[in-house]
């Protein structure tokens, strides 16, 4: 779990310095089309993240118990929503 939360850690840096970078090219006024795409980079790394961390909680959280089913659907209902 531990190298799990290192990798997240890292990802949600790194786009942590994507939003920094997206609110210095507002702030310079940079070409429009740029930023879009930028932050649609963010969103796609965001949504990187949130499936690593719901591959954890599935492989490292979800207890096996009569809650199983439940949690395991609950999370894969997560998982479609950010794709």
């Amino acid at each position: 779990m531990e190298d799990a939360k290192d990798k997240v850690i890292k990802h949600l840096r790194r786009i942590d310095g994507q939003i920094r970078g997206i609110e210095s090219m507002v702030l310079d006024g940079r070409n429009c089309s740029d930023i879009l795409y930028q932050i649609v980079a963010a969103r796609e790394a965001l949504k990187s993240v949130g499936v690593e961390i719901a591959k954890a909680h599935l492989c490292n959280c979800v207890s096996y118990d009569d809650n199983e089913e439940a949690e395991i659907g609950k999370i894969l209902k997560i998982i479609a929503s950010l794709s």
